[in-house]
């Protein structure tokens, strides 16, 4: 099992949750799944799937977020999240860790 990977953003922030593979492997045609959910009772905040991404280079594609989903439907906190590939027969948890929302900064 791979070492989690702790990120985060502030609310209502937009960013990409970049992810690598190692070793680079070419995932075209691949179908992700990126799951946050709330720590102490594992309810879904936000699950987004990602069909045939687009590799940045080979191995390497980002899921983006808007604000209005780090703002609104995930809001401050700390969560949990995991990236799976969900292609059937090949179902493999490939990223997990903890995903931080802070409070955004102009307030």
């Amino acid at each position: 099992m791979s070492e989690p990977q702790n990120i985060g953003c502030a609310a209502f922030e937009a960013p990409n949750i970049l992810m690598t593979m190692d070793p680079p492997t070419d995932i075209t045609g691949w179908t992700f799944k990126l799951t946050i959910r709330v720590k102490e009772t594992r309810v879904v905040k936000l699950a987004s799937t990602l069909n045939n991404p687009v590799s940045l280079t080979v191995g390497t594609t980002k899921f983006p977020l808007s604000s209005s989903q780090t703002g609104t439907d995930i809001g401050v906190g700390d969560y949990d999240y995991d990236i799976w590939r969900i292609d059937a027969g090949l179902e493999k948890q490939l990223v997990w860790g903890e995903f931080s929302v802070r409070t955004e900064q102009w307030q």
